[in-house]
C-alpha cells in the first residue's frame, strides 16, 4: 500500500514540475490564457524570466502558480517572493494567493 501512495505522490511532483500547466488546471482549476501558458513554461525551463507586459494581464497570478507548482514538486522546499515594499507584496500578491 505505502509503495502505491510513494508511486501517486511521485507522479503528482512530477507532474507540478514538467508540466506546470496540466497541474495548475487539473489541480486549481485555473483557465491560463496562452502568455500564461507560455510564463508558466519559460519559468519551468529557464532559471530566470523577466515578464514586460501591461498592468492586470495575470502575470502576479502566474506568478503565484509557479510558486505553488514549486513547492508542490520540491518538497522540502521554499519560495522567496519580493517587492520594491511589503505593500506590494500585501496589496498584489497575497490577494492572488487567496484568489488561488
Amino acid at each position: 500500500m505505502i509503495a502505491g501512495v510513494d508511486q501517486s505522490l511521485n507522479t503528482y511532483m512530477a507532474t507540478a514540475r514538467e508540466n506546470p500547466v496540466e497541474w495548475s488546471s487539473s489541480l486549481l482549476g485555473a483557465e491560463l490564457w496562452s502568455k500564461e501558458r507560455e510564463m508558466l513554461e519559460l519559468l519551468r525551463d529557464n532559471r530566470r524570466v523577466a515578464v514586460a507586459s501591461a498592468n492586470g494581464v495575470g502575470k502576479t497570478y502566474t506568478a503565484m502558480i509557479a510558486a505553488m507548482a514549486y513547492l508542490e514538486s520540491h518538497a522540502p522546499g521554499y519560495v522567496v517572493i519580493t517587492s520594491s515594499s511589503w505593500t506590494g507584496v500585501y496589496k498584489s500578491l497575497f490577494p492572488e494567493l487567496k484568489r488561488i
